[in-house]
Parts: structure tokens; C-alpha cells; sequence
């Protein structure tokens, strides 16, 4: 009995760093495209997000509210700083040309899901991945 604890002891060990390893960094994670799909009152919102791994990023958000559907594009750059929880991202409005810097939380993010919580006013996003 004496010689199988420290035999489970490194096969626990390396257990756990194997696991840790094969957690994705965030920064390889979020490759890829996002999807949201919410009611919000009378109108469905759905929102896409596409990273690149040249940190460029591409969205759009159509609203529907009656029948009637408005789209707005965007596109900009992303950034996951050294925390790892925080994305920065740069985007430009592609109809109003106006540029606007937004701080977000990653609650989460695995091959699955992405949620996020806009620093500002603290609303959660629950993305999942596209297709």
C-alpha cells in the first residue's frame, strides 16, 4: 500500500497539469464566430462577431421590431490584455464611420460559449459559437 500512494500521487499530478494544458488560451479561444440571439421588449437582436487571428474583427447586429429589420456592420480591431479577462475592442460603425473604444469582461469562453459583460453598464452577453 505504501508503494501505490506515491504512484497515484504523480498520476494525479500529471493529471492535473494535463488538464491545465489543455485549457485554450484565451487569445486562441475567441477565434472565430460569435452568435447572440435575444428578445429584448418587442424586438429579436441578433448579433455576430467574427475574430481574426490578425486581431481584426467584424460584427453585425440586425434588430427586428415589427416585421422591420435594420442592420448596422462593424468592423475594428480586438485585443485580450494581460489579464486574460479584459478585451479591448476598436470599432468603426460601418454607415456612421464613427470609431468607439469599449472595455469588456470575458465572464467565460470555451469552444462552446463566450460570455461576455460590457464594462460600462455591466450587461451580460451569452454568445454561442457560429457556423
Amino acid at each position: 500500500m505504501r508503494a501505490i500512494k506515491p504512484l497515484l500521487t504523480v498520476a494525479l499530478f500529471l493529471l492535473l497539469v494535463g488538464v491545465t494544458l489543455a485549457q485554450p488560451k484565451p487569445q486562441e479561444a475567441i477565434l472565430g464566430k460569435w452568435v447572440l440571439s435575444q428578445k429584448e421588449g418587442g424586438a429579436e437582436i441578433k448579433f455576430s462577431l467574427d475574430f481574426a487571428k490578425d486581431n481584426k474583427l467584424k460584427g453585425e447586429v440586425a434588430f427586428t421590431v415589427g416585421g422591420d429589420t435594420k442592420t448596422e456592420g462593424y468592423e475594428g480591431t480586438y485585443k485580450i490584455l494581460e489579464d486574460n479577462k479584459t478585451l479591448e475592442v476598436i470599432t468603426t460603425n460601418k454607415s456612421t464611420k464613427k470609431e468607439e473604444t469599449n472595455k469588456i469582461t470575458i465572464r467565460s469562453l470555451n469552444e462552446r460559449e463566450m460570455v461576455l459583460v460590457d464594462v460600462k453598464d455591466g450587461k451580460e452577453m451569452r454568445f454561442e459559437r457560429g457556423k
